[in-house]
């Protein structure tokens, strides 16, 4: 999976990019720790907007938080 720096706030982030099918379908499922030297994991929906969205988060042995950005990069 990519990677790629992100800035929110003057706060610089390192994400995993999550685009293909198979990366998106796998996420972070079976894993027991955030994989390390990431901050967070992007899903890249941009190209199907309207898609009604589900998450698996089997065997992960850590809480998560999702956040939904808009094509405009406002958090909704």
């Amino acid at each position: 999976m990519e990677k790629i720096r992100v800035e929110i706030n003057n706060v610089e982030y390192e994400l995993i990019v999550c685009k293909s099918e198979d990366d998106k379908t796998q996420g972070l499922s079976g894993t027991d720790t955030f994989p390390e030297g990431s901050d967070g994991a992007l899903f890249d929906y941009s190209e199907s907007p309207e898609t009604e969205l589900i998450f698996n988060t089997v065997d992960m042995k850590y809480p998560i938080d999702i956040v939904f950005v808009n094509d405009k990069d406002i958090v909704v």
